[in-house]
């Protein structure tokens, strides 16, 4: 599964898309055969759904509307009826797999593409009898891992394979010209996160050095004389210790014996990036990320306030200089890929998800603790999505194992988080116990309490027919072609003219 929406109107409606090609919704209120129906792509054209985002409500008041993106480079618009799903618009934006889509916040209206050759295809969406009106793309030199907005200044923020982090300006309506080419370009932001070496705890080190010296230990349980001679425990335990560093210090000349046999290759790579508000003020922007590299095993935060912005008629993309800015670790983290990365809709929770299928919940304010569960199998079960309600009191995650996991989330969590970030102490037992009854009820809902439109009378009409055909024209190319057209019939056109007046 490798996306999910969950409806804020509908209580009990979510919504998911796979690599199988599917577009699902169900009814989670309901605890067996809780599918309701599916779109399914026709035999001949076997894609697989890559990514989904649901239609913001100035576009779609009803909350019922949703985009999905596809490895053949198209994207679709559905809307959920009590029959099924009606298609509104199919296009292609892409001639690759389209890696993400995600819609900017209402007051920009736009929508924004990423395909798998590092192209941003923006979007401008305000009516939904409209939808997606195409504006243009801009290609990036740098391998794009992914992509979110700004809510405050609708820039585009780009997590980039080279280490850095890359701002686009959104594009203007009134000074982009795509009459020739939907290749248009923007001003940016470039900038190089500066962050320290982690340094492990004393807690972290003494539990390794326990760890060492269980393992080299071959004498099972203690024994018995050991509380009756201290000395000869301390001599056994110092020399542990000796063995321990002499180990340490032989390792190395084992990794030189075999230094060309195997060349460990460590790539620095910004994985996921996000805006998020301040502590104190909503207006200042606090940039958080995750990476390889140097910065693997952490959640860092930098910002990119005092950046100037670069104008693209002055300077490409491709001769950037990103600028050096200090950033500073945020939080731990499990040494392992992050391959989510989101802020709530309240704003109360950082929410990772990993390769290995957990999910944390970071408060965003109180630093320090965070939530942890593990959804899906650990090898194959990689956290694709994940999506809250509104009001944050259920969590929907999609994961690569092809699960799809509901949870409930207790109200008094993000209290308890604030209690244990103050230092106090904490009964666990009971603490556990009061958020275990503070979790919201399921709701039990049917389609007929939802009173959803059937597909004949949907209330909105589709937009233009779907693409089957895989040797489908992607929006740029249809454009180029007809404007190679249209100059191939203007220069018959004139030597039409030319053999007339010869004739005469």
């Amino acid at each position: 599964v490798t996306g999910t929406v969950i409806s804020s109107s509908y209580a009990g409606l979510v919504m998911s898309c796979g690599m199988d090609g599917t577009v699902r919704a169900f009814n989670v209120s309901q605890p067996w055969d809780n599918e309701l129906y599916r779109d399914v792509r026709p035999l001949e054209n076997t894609v697989g759904a890559t990514c989904m985002d649901a239609t913001p409500e100035l576009v779609d008041p009803s909350k019922r509307t949703v985009c999905a993106g596809y490895t053949d480079g198209t994207i679709r618009a559905f809307t959920a009826c009590s029959d099924g799903f009606l298609q509104l618009q199919a296009l292609k934006p892409h001639n690759c797999m389209v890696k993400q889509l995600k819609y900017s916040p209402d007051e920009f209206g736009l929508m924004a593409t990423l395909g798998e050759d590092n192209s941003i295809f923006f979007f401008q969406v305000q009516l939904l009898s409209e939808h997606a009106i195409p504006i243009g793309f801009v290609k990036i030199p740098v391998a794009v891992n992914y992509f979110s907005w700004d809510d405050m200044s609708g820039k585009v923020l780009l997590s980039l394979g080279d280490g850095s982090l890359l701002a686009l300006s959104s594009p203007n309506l009134d000074t982009v010209n795509n009459s020739e080419t939907y290749e248009i370009e923007v001003n940016y932001t470039a900038v190089m996160p500066d962050v320290p070496e982690i340094e492990e705890s004393d807690e972290e080190e003494e539990e390794e050095e326990e760890e060492g010296e269980a393992k080299e230990g071959e004498e099972g349980e203690a024994s018995p004389t050991a509380t009756e001679a201290p000395t000869e425990a301390e001599g056994e335990e110092e020399e542990g210790k000796k063995k321990k560093k002499k180990k340490k210090e032989e390792k190395p000349k084992d990794d030189d014996d075999d230094e060309e046999k195997h060349v460990e290759i460590v790539v620095t790579s910004v994985s996921r990036a996000i805006f998020i508000p301040g502590d104190s003020d909503d207006s200042e922007r606090k940039v958080i990320f995750t990476g390889s590299g140097r910065y693997a095993g952490g959640l860092w935060e930098g910002s990119m306030v005092g950046v100037e912005e670069t104008r693209i008629s002055e300077v490409s993309l491709a001769e950037c200089t990103p600028q050096t800015v200090s950033c500073l670790l945020r939080s731990k983290i499990p040494n392992v890929q992050v391959t989510h990365l989101s802020l709530s809709p309240a704003l109360n929770w950082i929410i990772l998800g990993f390769a290995d299928g957990r999910v944390w919940l970071v408060p965003r304010i109180h630093g320090g603790t965070f939530a942890c569960v593990h959804v899906s199998d650990g090898m194959s079960g990689a956290v694709n999505a994940v999506s809250m309600l509104e009001d944050e009191s259920m969590m929907l995650v999609a994961a690569g194992d092809g699960s799809l996991v509901t949870f409930l989330v207790s109200d008094g969590l993000l209290e308890l988080s604030e209690i244990k970030a103050q230092g106090k102490e904490v009964n666990m037992a009971d603490a556990a116990l009061e958020l275990e009854n503070a979790i919201p009820e399921m709701p039990d809902m049917s389609m007929e309490g939802w009173s959803l439109p059937p597909k004949e009378t949907p209330g909105v009409l589709a937009i233009n027919p779907d693409i089957t055909d895989a040797e489908q024209y992607s929006i740029q190319d249809a454009k180029l072609k007809a404007e190679e057209d249209s100059a191939k019939a203007a220069a018959e056109l004139k030597k039409l003219r030319v053999r007339e007046r010869i004739s005469e």
